[in-house]
């Protein structure tokens, strides 16, 4: 039985936690549409959120694109 060594489960993680932030910004980034609810516009006309992320993807796009 092969042992893991501890810097290689650290390693690890933190790729993991990289490509996840990574893959989350950019599926923000793909499905953004500006008429989406977030924390620079709101309208309360507006009930569907079209980012895929709902409304976390439509605050984060919108917090990267302005």
């Amino acid at each position: 039985m092969k042992i893991i060594k501890k810097d290689k489960i650290i390693r690890f993680s933190y790729i993991l936690i990289f490509l996840t932030t990574f893959i989350l910004i950019a599926l923000s980034l793909l499905t953004f549409d500006e008429n989406d609810n977030n924390i620079f516009k709101y309208d309360s006309n507006v009930d569907d959120i079209n980012n895929i992320l709902g409304f976390f993807g439509a605050n984060l796009s919108a917090s990267l694109f302005k």
